[in-house]
C-alpha cells in the first residue's frame, strides 16, 4: 500500500503564489472522488453533471478553486485568498456559487438531449499535458446551444489533486493550443 500523500508535507505552507499553492498537501476528503479517479472519468462526470437538477451542488466538487484560471483570469488566487481567512468563507462560497450559476447556463440552452450524447461520443477528447503528466487538456465540443445556435470548441485542463482529477483551468476562444 502506498503511503499517504499528505506524508512529508510541510503543513505550515502558505497560500501566496500560484506556484505556493501548488505545494500545498493534496485534499484527503472533498472534491469528487473515484468519479475522478482519471481524466476521462472526470470529464464524464462534469458532463454528466451538466445535465443533472442539481448540478450547482455537483459542480461544486469538481474544480480546484484555488487553481481555477477561466480565459486567462486567475479566479483561484482571490478564492484562495478568502479561504485563508475562515470570516470570509461564506463569501468566497457565495462568490463560487454565483460564478457556476454563470458558468452552467449554457448547458440549459442544449435543446435535444441527443446532443448530450453526441458530445459524450464523439466531441471530447482527452490527452495528456506531454510537458506535466499531472495536467490533462481536454478539448469539448460542447452541444449546439439553442435550435440556431453552433457547436464551439473549448478547452478545459485537468490537474491531478491527491486521487482526484480536477478542472484548474476553462479557455472558451476556440482553436488554441494546449498550454
Amino acid at each position: 500500500m502506498a503511503p499517504s500523500p499528505a506524508r512529508n508535507i510541510d503543513p505550515t505552507l502558505g497560500l501566496g503564489s500560484k506556484a505556493e499553492r501548488r505545494k500545498r498537501p493534496p485534499a484527503i476528503i472533498g472534491g469528487c472522488g473515484a468519479a475522478c479517479a482519471t481524466p476521462e472519468a472526470a470529464v464524464r462526470f462534469l458532463v454528466d453533471q451538466m445535465q443533472t437538477t442539481h448540478r450547482m451542488e455537483a459542480l461544486r466538487s469538481v474544480f480546484d478553486w484555488s487553481l481555477l484560471t477561466v480565459d486567462g483570469k486567475d479566479l483561484g488566487n482571490g478564492w484562495a485568498d478568502l479561504w485563508a481567512e475562515p470570516s470570509r468563507h461564506r463569501e468566497r462560497a457565495a462568490q463560487i456559487d454565483a460564478w457556476i450559476a454563470n458558468w452552467s447556463r449554457w448547458a440549459d440552452r442544449v435543446t435535444e438531449p441527443q446532443d448530450w450524447a453526441r458530445m459524450a461520443s464523439t466531441g471530447i477528447r482527452v490527452r495528456l499535458d506531454p510537458h506535466n503528466p499531472q495536467r490533462a487538456v481536454v478539448q469539448v465540443q460542447h452541444p449546439p446551444l439553442g435550435p440556431a445556435g453552433g457547436a464551439a470548441v473549448w478547452r478545459w485542463v485537468f490537474g491531478l489533486r491527491g486521487d482526484e482529477w480536477l478542472v484548474v483551468a476553462i479557455d472558451h476562444a476556440p482553436g488554441l493550443e494546449a498550454p
